[in-house]
């Protein structure tokens, strides 16, 4: 596979579809990418502003416009029916990509021609409050103990901001709407149809994080109830198939508490809390829920 000759489709489900989501195409026809590149936004629901349609028009994306909502999930199956291309990125409308991201992103498939689902590497965009800060600590948590568990194939690093995907696989991974860890749902059900999984450290993608605890909570509510449903769905205990090793969780929270002991402590502190507020929180989600404005300013 060769840079010039790979076709890639980069497909954005989006409801809110507002100035953020221009921002992120913007930044993906940035790329250095010199093969073909299409971007496709399916509409959930939610009819665009006149003038966020005109700017992705003239910015050559393929609008899709539903009239009816149906979930990310429905969103994403939209995308990869549509796609023609030999690769599959899958992003949100709040994400910035740099110039070199899709090309990385290619570059792993190439180098790793067995391989049949990628992730890149988020890094936060710098916080303008303290909330935001505190998150931070949250997600170089998580990304430190991706790095060293299981040697870098695990769920922690496959974030669905930013997936790629060997297309001829992606048609395969089907998913249920109601779904709502569909990058977890994702990795697991590309390691049972015999995929192989890579992270792709240098290719990497920017994102706002919650500046509220409220819009916080919106995102924790789900990934509380990714066990449970993988469980449902696929019949995987992701407890037995990927045990994490509780030193490593211990080691990755250190590292942060030597680094910032206020910003790991609040951290600490926003974690417990939001474990403390009871399984109804998490058995009432549903695949709709309020767009999490916070994170849309670019």
């Amino acid at each position: 596979m060769k840079n010039q000759s790979t076709s890639v489709t980069v497909g954005i489900p989006t409801y809110y579809g507002g100035s953020s989501l221009v921002k992120t195409v913007e930044s993906i026809r940035a790329s250095t990418y010199d093969g073909p590149l299409t971007i496709l936004v399916s509409v959930d629901g939610k009819p665009l502003d006149s003038d966020i349609r005109k700017q992705l028009i003239d910015l050559g994306v393929r609008v899709i416009e539903n009239k009816e909502r149906g979930g990310q999930v429905a969103r994403i199956r939209q995308i990869v029916s549509l796609c023609e291309t030999d690769l599959l990125i899958q992003t949100q409308d709040d994400i910035l990509f740099t110039p070199h991201t899709v090309t990385e992103l290619v570059k792993g498939f190439e180098e790793h021609p067995n391989v049949t689902m990628e992730s890149g590497k988020v890094v936060p965009l710098p916080a303008t409050n303290f909330f935001e800060k505190v998150v931070h600590v949250g997600v170089s948590i998580s990304y430190t103990i991706g790095k060293h568990w299981n040697r870098g194939d695990n769920y922690f690093l496959a974030g669905g901001r930013c997936l790629a995907f060997q297309t001829e696989m992606a048609k395969k991974l089907d998913m249920p709407e109601e779904v709502l860890n569909s990058d977890t749902y994702l990795y697991f059900l590309n390691q049972k149809l015999g995929g192989s999984f890579y992270h792709v450290p240098s290719a990497i993608y920017f994102m706002r994080s919650p500046k509220t605890l409220a819009d916080h909570m919106k995102q924790s509510k789900k990934y509380q109830h990714v066990s449970k449903e993988i469980q449902h769905y696929l019949g995987i205990d992701i407890t037995n198939v990927q045990p994490l090793p509780a030193s490593l969780r211990v080691l990755a929270f250190v590292q942060e508490l030597l680094r910032n002991p206020l910003l790991a402590l609040c951290y600490l502190g926003v974690l417990f809390y939001t474990r403390s507020q009871g399984k109804d929180m998490y058995e009432n989600v549903t695949r709709f829920w309020d767009t999490d404005a916070s994170t849309k300013e670019l």
